[in-house]
């Protein structure tokens, strides 16, 4: 007998649904949709006092060790983590289900001497301004896709790869905003 994953879930969908729930309290709730049938959508949120929802796209990233050239004129010198996402054009441009919002899931590893975890940082971003900046400042693949790197430092956050104007586009200030799903 074969197993399936009835409920469709990945482990970036679990922790942002656990981040969000910590970080916006007991006013909201997280739902999974129950199947893989809800196209590009990953998430719902709701505000069961208003009925207001909000659908979310999550995106897990990839670790990605940049060349010292790509991050040199950042100025934060080489200590610094990024992470590559890939995602198809009619993901943002036409998804087959309304999106509110993509998160973008960044996974940063901390090692000490004696401690060893992984960190998650979100990019939080409405659906408009994520069209808004692909359409106006990334690069396409010839492939259809965009491909992002995030680097993160501090409170900053930038994307450097595939950029038009060949410098970064910062997004810092959807670095852990989750009071734009509000």
């Amino acid at each position: 007998m074969t197993i399936k994953n009835l409920w469709s879930l990945n482990v970036d969908e679990v922790i942002t649904a656990q981040k969000i729930k910590s970080e916006l309290g007991k006013e909201y709730e997280v739902f999974f949709p129950i199947n893989s049938k809800l196209k590009d959508i990953d998430l719902l949120l709701q505000h069961p006092r208003t009925g207001k929802s909000k659908s979310l796209q999550v995106k897990g990233s990839r670790t990605y060790s940049p060349k010292e050239s790509e991050i040199e004129h950042l100025g934060w010198g080489y200590d610094v983590r990024t992470s590559w996402n890939q995602v198809k054009d009619t993901s943002i441009f036409s998804p087959t289900n309304k999106i509110d919002f993509f998160i973008f899931v960044r996974h940063e590893e901390e090692l000490s001497v004696r401690k060893r975890r992984i960190k998650q940082d979100y990019l939080v971003i409405p659906i408009k301004d994520f069209r808004k900046i692909t359409k106006n400042e990334k690069k396409k693949r010839k492939t259809g896709d965009y491909h992002y790197v995030f680097v993160v430092k501090g409170k900053k956050a930038v994307d450097i790869l595939d950029t038009k104007l060949g410098k970064p586009i910062d997004l810092s200030k959807y670095l852990n905003n989750f009071d734009l799903l509000k």
